[in-house]
């Protein structure tokens, strides 16, 4: 029988670090779909992605073996839709997306003139057993 493996502080700073540099050169842009299909590795283009909603990221934070980034709906952007979806790209038309998320339905988000999105997207590297 095998223990348990432990990663110590470095290597999870060093999965870190590949993360950051995937932030930084990939991870550029969020946008917010429709669809409720249960996301797939295979899925190359959002659901449903609501027009306009396509924008930069806002911020990056990093945090120990941890990176985050932040997106923003304004008040002007996505109205008269449900945000059921949201995604990261690497571009602003088109490109990769590097992954999906379906919101729970009691989470889904009625946008309108009175609603402001923000959205954490956070990245944590997990070790997961092989065997």
């Amino acid at each position: 029988m095998v223990a348990d493996p432990c990663i110590t502080t470095l290597g999870l700073n060093a999965a870190r670090d590949v993360i950051k540099d995937m932030v930084n050169t990939d991870w550029l842009y969020c946008a917010a779909g429709t669809g409720t299909t249960t996301p797939s590795a295979s899925d190359t283009t959002l659901e449903g992605e609501i027009s306009g909603t396509r924008k930069a990221r806002q911020e990056t934070t990093e945090v120990t073996a941890s990176r985050t980034i932040s997106y923003l709906l304004n008040s002007i952007e996505g109205n008269g839709s449900t945000i059921k979806k949201l995604a990261v790209f690497d571009a602003d038309s088109g490109g990769t997306m590097h992954f999906v998320i379906l919101l729970d339905s009691s989470d889904y988000i009625e946008k309108d003139n009175t609603v402001e999105v923000w959205v954490d997207f956070t990245a944590v590297p997990t070790v997961t057993d092989a065997s």
